[in-house]
């Protein structure tokens, strides 16, 4: 409830906004690939490995303020879901076949956003580049109580996750429309989610969004 009153709020707030001059007001809806990243820091020459991508989405709003033709601010909030999957073997005892299991977790966010576009060229289509950073709340998950890593590093408990992190983002787009935008971006975080003597655990996750202009447009 306290995440649907918090939703409701900033989309209040985009709204008394959007009559901004240059100003837009959206909503963007995306397709995601998923993972996190683990690196041991006691063994640095191990290098980092990750687990496998899962297929997850995201819905938010934002707000674009167009400074001039080439550059612009966007301020974004957005429901994500980030998180991977864990293959592995057990056998129910010796000289029993192993058996292949898998387990897909998912950590909840909601995200707020500061990037800065870049807009290519003069074309109607207007392809451009997009950066910035991201603020993450940590709202809830599927771990279970403890976790095992196949490498015999510590294991990971529910809670261990940190319930704030902070991200950065990295795309390029193009305005398919007056009204609709088509991006592509990468999104990993600066700050490891986890971190423990002997495993630095970070979220990496590919986007695909599309974006609906709702009020206003720069062109």
């Amino acid at each position: 409830m306290k995440t649907l009153v918090f939703f409701i709020f900033f989309i209040s707030f985009f709204y008394r906004i959007h009559a901004q001059q240059h100003s837009e007001f959206g909503l963007q809806v995306q397709a995601n690939a998923a993972t996190q990243l683990v690196k041991n820091p006691a063994v640095p020459n191990d290098g980092t490995f990750s687990w496998t991508f899962i297929k997850t989405w995201g819905i938010g709003v934002y707000r674009n303020h167009h400074f001039n033709d080439r550059l612009a601010l966007r301020n974004r909030l957005i429901y994500s879901q980030k998180g991977f999957k864990h293959n592995a073997q057990y056998a129910i005892g010796p000289g029993y076949p192993l058996k292949d299991i898998s387990s897909r977790y998912r950590l909840h966010y909601v995200s707020i956003d500061k990037l800065i576009q870049y807009n290519i060229g003069k074309s109607d289509s207007k392809p451009y580049i997009i950066g910035g950073i991201r603020g993450d709340v940590l709202i809830s998950d599927n771990m279970p109580e403890q976790f095992g890593n196949p490498q015999g590093t510590q294991p990971i408990k529910r809670g261990d996750f940190r319930p704030l992190g902070l991200g950065g983002i990295a795309g390029m787009g193009i305005k398919l429309h007056q009204r609709m935008i088509l991006q592509g971006d990468l999104n990993f975080d600066i700050l490891p989610t986890l971190k423990q003597p002997d495993a630095a655990i970070r979220n990496w996750m590919w986007s695909l969004s599309l974006g609906f202009n709702l009020i206003g447009s720069d062109s």
